[in-house]
């Protein structure tokens, strides 16, 4: 069974790289969309109840879309805005309509030390109602599960992927889409392998009074030793063997 999946270029992405094979992909139901173009077409995909349109809005820098659309578009919402009505232009009024966009929601989590920042001060920034013509809106570029509004969400990275991330809740949504486009979500939990942690004491006492149930994890040691301890990481690995820092 051909399970369709759609793909965007983020901003970490080399997005002429992603679009290599495009064509040979969506004959098996594989959609990737790399670069921004005036061109990109919504993915039309059929259920139980008929045609759901899927709008792949991939990352695009503001002179990107100058240059695409011939008028200025100084920030990234107004690329943003741009991409949108370049879609909705080819999708009827009242269809159920899902938009995929990487994109930062003002007002949404940030993980700096994880998250490559897009632009400088706000001008990176989106408005939540730019999405307000679709039915759901799955956003992908900041790492944490979160919810902008019921329609508008954030799955989040997969893993943790810095220490700013040790208390994110990773998981995924599912959606489902009913005949009339209303939107009921489930939340599943990821449980990684190794959970990333933080453990804090001085030498004498993460050796002498440890913490089993972080032997497994992936480990940030903060020392509180105001003296240098030689060899400290090799020691602790003794008893903490996935020690990261």
């Amino acid at each position: 069974q051909h399970i369709p999946v759609l793909l965007i270029a983020g901003n970490h992405d080399n997005p002429e790289r992603l679009n290599f094979g495009q064509a040979l992909f969506a004959e098996n139901k594989l959609f990737i969309y790399g670069p921004a173009t005036a061109s990109a077409a919504p993915v039309v995909l059929e259920d139980k109840t008929g045609p759901v349109y899927f709008a792949p809005l991939t990352y695009c820098e503001p002179l990107t879309a100058t240059e695409l659309s011939g008028t200025k578009q100084p920030t990234h919402d107004a690329a943003l805005k741009w991409q949108i009505e370049q879609m909705l232009s080819q999708i009827p009024a009242k269809a159920r309509k899902v938009a995929l966009a990487h994109a930062f929601v003002t007002g949404a989590q940030e993980t700096p030390d994880s998250e490559r920042p897009l632009a400088a001060g706000g001008s990176a920034q989106v408005d939540i109602s730019d999405f307000a013509a679709f039915n759901y809106t799955a956003l992908g570029h900041l790492h944490a599960c979160q919810n902008c509004n019921p329609t508008v969400r954030y799955c989040g990275s997969l893993l943790k992927y810095s220490f700013s991330e040790v208390s994110q809740k990773k998981a995924v949504h599912i959606i489902d889409l009913d005949a009339a486009g209303t939107v009921t979500v489930e939340t599943l939990p990821l449980t990684a392998p190794h959970a990333l942690a933080v453990t804090k004491g001085s030498f004498a006492q993460l050796i002498a009074e440890p913490h089993p149930e972080q032997a497994n994890d992936y480990l940030q040691v903060i020392l509180t030793d105001t003296t240098p301890i030689l060899d400290a990481k090799n020691k602790l690995e003794t008893i903490y063997p996935h020690i990261l820092q």
